[in-house]
């Protein structure tokens, strides 16, 4: 298998538990070019230092800042704020638990770069969801 096809995620507080050893480790697999993810962002203790120090492609916003978008100012200034540093920092960013079709807009119009979305499909058996992507492509 290509290992840039390979995302490996590992939470804030996995990292926080043993930054070196974690560093390390995440160092290795990025050396053999596999895509490294910064779960549940926002809910840890992880600085911006520790940011810049992990070898992190992908940020992954936690779906308490998501759920509240499309009412709560302040999560929408959150969301907004890591999407744009996000983005300064070359990272790409994903929002996790997009439940509402409404929020889908807001994060497009913040540049959000993928949504993990329960109202596109639920997490799905591969034999399901191979039967999903060919009705698609029978669509087009």
């Amino acid at each position: 298998m290509d290992p840039a096809r390979l995302h490996i995620e590992v939470t804030e507080n996995a990292v926080m538990e043993d930054f070196e050893q974690v560093q390390k480790i995440l160092q290795k697999l990025k050396g053999l070019g596999v895509k490294i993810a910064l779960d549940d962002f926002g809910t840890g203790f992880t600085s911006l230092a520790v940011l810049q120090q992990l070898p992190v492609d992908i940020v992954k916003i936690d779906r308490t800042f998501i759920q509240g978008l499309g009412q709560n100012e302040k999560d929408r200034a959150i969301v907004h704020a890591i999407i744009t540093m996000a983005a300064a920092l070359g990272l790409e960013v994903t929002a996790e638990g997009v439940e509402a079709e409404e929020v889908l807009p807001l994060l497009a119009s913040m540049k959000c770069d993928h949504a993990q979305c329960y109202i596109l499909s639920k997490p799905l058996p591969e034999v399901e969801l191979l039967g999903l992507l060919g009705r698609q492509e029978e669509r087009k």
